[in-house]
Formats: structure tokens, C-alpha cells, sequence
């Protein structure tokens, strides 16, 4: 695991390695905003347009979750691997975390093009059916070197998507993820969101978690 120091002077910040394997772990002083970070990369996005750039993520319960999110439906147990906000027509390209406070809840990451490799070629013609903000819309799972994956707001649109989706995700509980814990606060991890899958552990021993975290769309 790459663990680089990062000091303002730096930004914007060497890219290969996120280019290369798709996320980096970086040591920053806290003094130095997430929003200055995610600046380096693109243009930090909403999850939603209603909703600040900057979220706090936090295990919930599922009353108090917000309605249609993985929380309301899993509460404090483990978030599956998953693009984020996979119900837009072009997700953001990278999402920052950091700890506000230590957690031994691990953030755990998958490359999903890589995965791919291991798959039936007919997930390449797959058609979902996507839930967006404000109504369906088709699109493949694969597009070139992009991958999204999301059955909290995906459907197989056929029987060939169906039988590519079942295919992956027991492919996705055979592999061994990336585990990134956060015990250490000044740590930064960036993943590619286009490419890599990421997922919570179960949160239930450890409900006080809280994660900061920004959604860039990358500069073209």
C-alpha cells in the first residue's frame, strides 16, 4: 500500500499513481482542506443538486437515513462494492475521503476493468435499467475502460443482463478487496470512481464513525 506525504506546496499533486491503479492513499495535514485536494483533481460535485459538496458520512440506521440510500437499506451493516452515484448519466470521476475521528471501520476498494477480465464478454452488451434523479434511463455497465455497478439503483434490462449481473456479483464475493482502515486522520484516500468499486465493512461495533468526503468530475 503507497502512502505519500502531501504538503500545500505540492498542489496540484503527481496523478500517476491514482492514473495507474486507480486510487492513492496520501498523508496530509489536516490544515490543508479536502476541497483544496479535490480542486487539484477536478471540480468538486454534489452528490445530488440539492446537497452540499462536502458530505459527513456516517452509519445510520435506516429511520433515520435518507430515503432510496444504501444506509436506508442497510442500516450499520456493510455497504456493498458499488459506483458512486451510479444514478447519474455520467457519475463523478473520483470521490476523496477522510477521518474526522479514528475508526477501525475499513473503506474497502475492488479495480472493477480488472475484474472484467474474468467475466463472460456478453456483460460488454448487458443493458441495465438505471433509477435517476428524476427518471429512468438505459445504459450498459461497461463503456471502454468505465465501469458502473450499483444494483441499489440498477436493473438487468433482459435476460442476458440478468444472467451478466449474477455472474459479476458472485464474482465480487469470491475476490479479496482492498481494506483501507482509518485509525490514522491526516490520511487521504482518492479512488477512481469509474473504475474501482468501493464498499463499507459492517459499522455496527463501531456506529461513531465519520468520514468527510468530495466528489470531483476530472479536468478534461
Amino acid at each position: 500500500m503507497c502512502t505519500w506525504w502531501l504538503n500545500f506546496k505540492s498542489l496540484p499533486m503527481d496523478h500517476s499513481h491514482l492514473q495507474l491503479h486507480g486510487w492513492v492513499r496520501l498523508s496530509v495535514s489536516r490544515d490543508i482542506p479536502l476541497i483544496e485536494i479535490a480542486r487539484s483533481i477536478g471540480e468538486p460535485v454534489p452528490p445530488r443538486p440539492d446537497r452540499p459538496i462536502l458530505r459527513e458520512l456516517r452509519p445510520h440506521n435506516p429511520i433515520e437515513a435518507e430515503s432510496g440510500s444504501l444506509s436506508a437499506i442497510l442500516g450499520k451493516m456493510e455497504f456493498p462494492l458499488h459506483t458512486d452515484c451510479a444514478y447519474y448519466r455520467r457519475p463523478p470521476s473520483h470521490i476523496l475521503f477522510r477521518a474526522l475521528s479514528p475508526s477501525s471501520v475499513a473503506t474497502r476498494i475492488v479495480d472493477g476493468i480488472n475484474l472484467l477480465e474474468k467475466c463472460n464478454p456478453r456483460i460488454f452488451s448487458s443493458i441495465f435499467r438505471v433509477r435517476g434523479l428524476k427518471k429512468y434511463f438505459l445504459c450498459s455497465m461497461i463503456n471502454g475502460n468505465r465501469i458502473r455497478w450499483d444494483p441499489n439503483c440498477m436493473s438487468p434490462a433482459d435476460n442476458m443482463a440478468e444472467s451478466a449481473s449474477v455472474e459479476f456479483a458472485n464474482l465480487l464475493q469470491e475476490i479479496q478487496p482492498i481494506r483501507f482502515d482509518w485509525q490514522e486522520t491526516e490520511s487521504v484516500l482518492i479512488i477512481n470512481n469509474r473504475r474501482m468499486l468501493h464498499g463499507r465493512e459492517s459499522a455496527t461495533d463501531d456506529p461513531n464513525r465519520l468520514l468527510e468526503s468530495i466528489l470531483v468530475h476530472e479536468k478534461l
